[in-house]
């Protein structure tokens, strides 16, 4: 694989269905599927949230924690304003990122890995 980061961002609500990344999905919270699928690449991770459970969880499983700060937080932030953060607080200027969605636990490995 290129030499890249992986990315997830995961808030601790959703409006639509509240706890959405905490809740059992096949034997597993919902964020840690495509999280252990990203780690299994081998490349290092970040994992930015609001949540200090999701933080602490990710972290337990490899990732890196970033904390998302205030001005970041609510229901109607882009996830652009949040890489830029990531990349700013990270150093990570030329690294290229993949991002790869907490709530879709059905994005198989070998996309992930191309």
């Amino acid at each position: 694989m290129t030499e890249c980061v992986g990315l997830m961002i995961a808030k601790s609500e959703s409006t639509r269905l509240p706890g959405k990344n905490t809740l059992d999905f096949m034997g597993a919270p919902l964020f840690e599927w495509n999280l252990n699928k990203i780690l299994s690449t081998g490349i290092k991770v970040y994992f930015d949230s609001d949540s200090e459970e999701l933080l602490t969880n990710a972290e337990k499983l490899g990732a890196i924690p970033h904390t998302r700060p205030a001005h970041l937080l609510g229901n109607d932030i882009p996830s652009v304003p949040i890489f830029q953060q990531l990349y700013k607080d990270f150093s990570l200027d030329t690294v290229p990122l993949l991002n790869i969605q907490a709530n879709s636990p059905n994005v198989p490995i070998e996309l992930i890995e191309k």
